[in-house]
């Protein structure tokens, strides 16, 4: 079978919508039960259960219920046997009516809501590495609070499959509205979901990468392969009088490096010493200034020696204690290779 069918009536509607408002819902739960999810087809809806009954009895047709239905531990039964009996008594005869008709107003608005939220999907959501999902905070955030929610429980059912409420959603969204200098901020969820704002991006995953951590001592001429970085660098050593300069190239003062010179991953206690300013500046602090996020930091390729001083970052800058300038006579040229033609760094 490719369908099944129940014989859920308008009364059951009734007590969906009041089980869902008072659990704490949004429009989409004030729908109740809907005629069709999935391969289950609900066709008895407009019918009301006293209908069902008579209907039943006055054809002489066999049915059966359910034991557990009478059974009030469970709080739909309570709702069925008490609450509706008294909204009726108390407030409104046709209270079931009533929490039908919002329930079909919920429906149409709802849809609404959902295609607007489809159509703002694409140009918000990107596909992330390492089976992340990013969004682009700065729009979100741009965006009416109504769909900002929408968004963020879409983001979460792709994510993982869990039942999330709206106090998951509430979080990512003071997530998303703090501002934090220098640092990823991280929200652990269920299911192992990790929802990461990364300065303009909202990240979720399940998946987060391991740090990358390497370190190679060069030798030179040759052709390194960093697998964590994405690229290889084919080192070569060339005189300064002879060379012409080609776009991508990293050129380096080759005499005023150290002995041994590595390309490694990023340490703590990192610094350079910037072009156009005195003193040095800490990496971290460079990265922060130019909004690195932090999950990409491991990834940036860096000439150094056996100390913390670094005298090229690829693809950011070159220390100018390592600037190739019009006394220089050797230069180490390092030409990245990405593993994509025309790829730079993320």
């Amino acid at each position: 079978a490719n369908r099944i069918a129940t014989a859920h009536h308008r009364d059951d509607v009734a007590e969906s919508v009041l089980l869902h408002l008072l659990r704490g819902t949004g429009v989409k739960g004030l729908r109740g039960i809907l005629p069709i999810n999935g391969y289950v087809v609900r066709p008895l809806l407009r019918v009301g259960k006293d209908e069902l009954l008579s209907y039943l009895e006055s054809n002489s047709l066999p049915y059966c219920q359910d034991d557990s239905n009478k059974d009030e531990y469970y709080l739909r039964n309570r709702i069925r046997y008490s609450l509706i009996p008294y909204l009726q008594q108390e407030f409104n005869p046709r209270i079931v009516d009533k929490l039908n008709q919002l329930a079909v107003i919920a429906g149409d608005e709802n849809q609404v809501l959902e295609e607007e939220t489809d159509e703002l999907w694409p140009g918000l959501v990107q596909s992330g590495v390492n089976s992340s999902l990013v969004m682009d905070n700065q729009m979100l955030f741009g965006l009416p609070r109504a769909l900002q929610r929408r968004l963020i429980k879409k983001a979460l059912d792709l994510s993982a499959h869990a039942e999330w409420n709206m106090e998951d959603v509430e979080k990512i969204l003071a997530l998303s509205a703090r501002e934090k200098v220098g640092s990823a901020l991280t929200l652990q969820l269920k299911k192992k979901v990790q929802v990461i704002k990364s300065y303009d991006r909202i990240i979720f995953t399940t998946e987060l990468p391991e740090r990358a951590q390497f370190l190679h001592e060069l030798s030179i001429p040759e052709v390194v392969e960093i697998d964590a970085a994405g690229l290889s660098c084919q080192l070569s050593l060339v005189n300064h009088q002879v060379y012409e300069i080609k776009p991508g190239d990293i050129c380096l003062d080759y005499e005023k490096l150290p002995h041994p010179i590595f390309l490694r991953s990023r340490q703590s206690g990192d610094y350079f010493l910037p072009i156009g300013m005195k003193g040095s500046k800490k990496l971290k602090k460079y990265f922060i200034d130019q909004k690195i996020p932090y999950h990409n930091r491991d990834r940036v390729v860096l000439i150094a020696g056996e100390g913390h001083e670094i005298y090229a970052a690829l693809d950011y800058f070159i220390s100018r204690s390592a600037v190739v300038n019009s006394n220089t006579k050797k230069i180490l040229v390092i030409r990245p290779l990405y593993l994509e033609q025309g790829q730079k760094h993320p």
